[in-house]
This record gives C-alpha cells, sequence and structure tokens, in this order.
C-alpha cells in the first residue's frame, strides 16, 4: 500500500504491485572437450569442415573464374584480367597455405615443446587460472606478456588474437601478416570476380556480340556437332569412310557368283521344261 495525492480528493491509499526481479538460475555451460595431445598447426587432426569449404570455393572461383567468364571479356581487358586476378589468387593461395603451416606457439613453448607428450588437465583447485605472473601451469613454462593458452589447440599462443577455423589454426603473432594478407586478397578476389560476373551479365543484354572475342567462339559459330568432330577428326572420319568403302566392294563382290548361280538355275529350270536340255559349258 502507497499513499498517494489524488486531486480533488486528498490522500488515498492506492496498492501498487511491483514486479519482483527474479534471476534464474545460472546456465550451465558445457566444458569444451581439451584434446591430449597439443596440435602443432592447422593440418592437425581433426581437420575442420570449414577448411574443406574454402578449398572447395577457392577451387571453383578458380576453375570457373579462369576458363569461363574472363575468356568472354574484350581483348583489350582479358589479358589484363588473366594477369590482376591470377597474382591475387596466387597471393592468396600461398599466405593461405603459410598461416595454416606455421606453428604460432610462444617461443619458450618452441623450445621446449614436445608434442608427443599429453598434456596434463587444468585443476581450478590448485590455480586460478592457467597462466598466472606469466606462467603456464599446463605448458609447464614461462610465456611472454601477451600469450594466451588455446584451449583447441592446448597450448600457449604468442600473442593469441584468436583461433580460426577456417584455417584450424591459431592466430598470433608468428602468422598475423599471413592471415591477414589472405583475407585481403580474398576479398578483393571475390570482388574482382564479382566485377567480371556482373559485366558479363550486363554485356548478354546489351551487346552479346562483345562476348564472343575468343577464338574459341569463333571457330565453333554455327557449327553442330557433327561437323565439329569431322573439322577436328579429318583422319578418323577418312579412315572409317574407307573402312566403309571396302565392306560395300566386299559385300558386292559375294553377291555376285550368288547372282549368276542363281540367273543359271532359272536357265536350267526353263530349258528342262521346254524339252531341252542346257548344255555344259568347259570350265
Amino acid at each position: 500500500m502507497v499513499q498517494k495525492w489524488v486531486p480533488g480528493s486528498g490522500f488515498k491509499m492506492i496498492r501498487c504491485y511491483k514486479r519482483l526481479r527474479q534471476t534464474g538460475p545460472e546456465r550451465l555451460i558445457d566444458h569444451k572437450v581439451v584434446p591430449l595431445y597439443s596440435r602443432v598447426n592447422g593440418w592437425s587432426l581433426p581437420l575442420h569442415s570449414f577448411q574443406l569449404i574454402t578449398f572447395l570455393l577457392y577451387s571453383y572461383l578458380a576453375i570457373v573464374g579462369f576458363s569461363i567468364y574472363i575468356p568472354l571479356l574484350p581483348n583489350e581487358w582479358k589479358y589484363v584480367a588473366y594477369i590482376v586476378i591470377g597474382i591475387i589468387f596466387v597471393h592468396h593461395l600461398i599466405t593461405h597455405l603459410v598461416a595454416v603451416t606455421i606453428d604460432p606457439a610462444d617461443e619458450n613453448i618452441l623450445a621446449k615443446k614436445n608434442y608427443n607428450k599429453p598434456m596434463p588437465s587444468f585443476d581450478r583447485s590448485k590455480c586460478k587460472h592457467v597462466i598466472q605472473n606469466h606462467h603456464c601451469s599446463l605448458c609447464e613454462t614461462d610465456v611472454g606478456p601477451k600469450t594466451k593458452h588455446c584451449s583447441t589447440c592446448n597450448k600457449c599462443i604468442a600473442d593469441f588474437d584468436h583461433h580460426c577455423n577456417w584455417l584450424n589454426n591459431c592466430i598470433g603473432s608468428r602468422n598475423y601478416w599471413f592471415f591477414f594478407n589472405a583475407v585481403a586478397s580474398a576479398l578483393v578476389g571475390i570482388l574482382l570476380m564479382i566485377l567480371v560476373i556482373l559485366y558479363i551479365f550486363i554485356q548478354y543484354f546489351v551487346n552479346p556480340a562483345q562476348l564472343r572475342t575468343s577464338p574459341q567462339f569463333e571457330m565453333s559459330k554455327k557449327m553442330n556437332t557433327y561437323e565439329y568432330m569431322i573439322q577436328h577428326h579429318p583422319k578418323q572420319c577418312t579412315i572409317s569412310q574407307d573402312m566403309s568403302a571396302g565392306a560395300t566392294s566386299d559385300t558386292t563382290c559375294k553377291m555376285e557368283p550368288l547372282q549368276n548361280t542363281s540367273c543359271l538355275t532359272s536357265f536350267t529350270r526353263n530349258g528342262i521344261r521346254n524339252g531341252q536340255l542346257p548344255k555344259i559349258l568347259p570350265v
């Protein structure tokens, strides 16, 4: 009950219902499964599914882009696109592979780390944090001030930035430059491919003749499949025609004696009916 002034009526007791601020039970967070052995780099098992998606997308854009889309460009732009986009794609592939391959662990970890030795489990009853006073209780060594222990790789990463699932590797000071170049080149390459596809899409409705400047399109213009096969395989066609002609002549030769025999047979029958015997011809 709250006393409140009401105009024309004075103070009155008014019931007020306040919403109770209740806090629900804290949601339990499942503990992340930590690997028993420390991972060396992005090639360490198990591989991540994002890695497969990355390589499939890269392969698709490279094959389709350089074999279908870029050849449709005019001659003055085609070779420029081959050089510029080709350099970007090669640069991305190299930096991506290097960022995956590098071991981003702390220098002290690299100096004394044994990856064949299983890692101990973290006991919070003994230590509140994995790293205290620049010492890692799991790696059992002193580390740098910006070093963090990655639970996915189960080791200390120098200047830890994040764990990238696309590379299946941690990003730290040792591979950050390669990671940044891989991401930047991927964005630029995809942007250029989008511009090429957009140009082809617009030209298809505005001036389709500009998309047929490549020699392979001029060679197959106004030709069906049979004509194309004859033009590109004349020797095979000549051999097949000769074989068919030879087979026809052999068949004719085989048929001629049969025709003569049938003629003689009919003549003999007619002679016997008329009372005449056929003369035997000398062989």
